[in-house]
C-alpha cells in the first residue's frame, strides 16, 4: 500500500551519497531505502530487547532496569568510501600516493569514483603542502 504523495527536501549532497553508494537510480529509491533502514533497525531493536528482557527474566537479575546492549556494528564500507577515508588519514605524500595508485588500478571502481579520488587527493596534497 503506498502512501499519498508527501513533499521531502533532502540535501543534495546527502542524496547523491547514498544514490552512489547504494547504486540507486531516483530520489524515490533512496527515500524507500531509507524508510526501509529505519524500519528494520527500529524492529530489531524491539525484538532484541524483548529477546533480552525475556532472558533477563528467566536469570537472577539484580537489577529489572539494567539490560546490556551492545554499540551497533559500523556499517560496511565500499571500496570507494574506503579510499577517500585512507586519502583523508594520508600523513605523508608517500602514504598518499600509495592510496592513489591502489585506486586507479581498482576494477571495482567507476571512473567517475576514480576522479572524485584523485580529487581528494589533489586536496590533500595542497593540505599537505602546508
Amino acid at each position: 500500500m503506498k502512501s499519498r504523495p508527501t513533499g521531502v527536501r533532502i540535501k543534495e549532497d546527502k542524496l547523491d551519497f547514498i544514490k552512489e553508494r547504494e547504486r540507486l537510480s531516483t530520489v524515490q529509491q533512496v527515500v524507500t531505502f531509507l524508510v526501509d533502514k529505519y524500519w528494520w533497525e527500529q524492529k530489531m531493536n524491539i525484538q532484541d530487547l524483548t529477546r533480552l528482557n525475556v532472558i533477563k527474566q528467566n536469570e537472577q537479575a539484580t537489577s529489572n532496569y539494567s539490560v546490556n546492549i551492545s554499540p551497533p556494528k559500523a556499517p560496511d564500507l565500499s571500496p570507494f568510501q574506503e579510499y577517500l577515508l585512507e586519502v583523508n588519514d594520508a600523513g605523508s605524500f608517500e602514504k598518499l600516493g600509495k592510496t592513489l595508485s591502489a585506486a586507479k588500478k581498482d576494477d571495482s571502481l567507476t571512473a567517475v569514483e576514480k576522479a572524485r579520488i584523485e580529487l581528494a587527493g589533489n586536496a590533500k596534497r595542497s593540505e599537505l603542502n602546508f
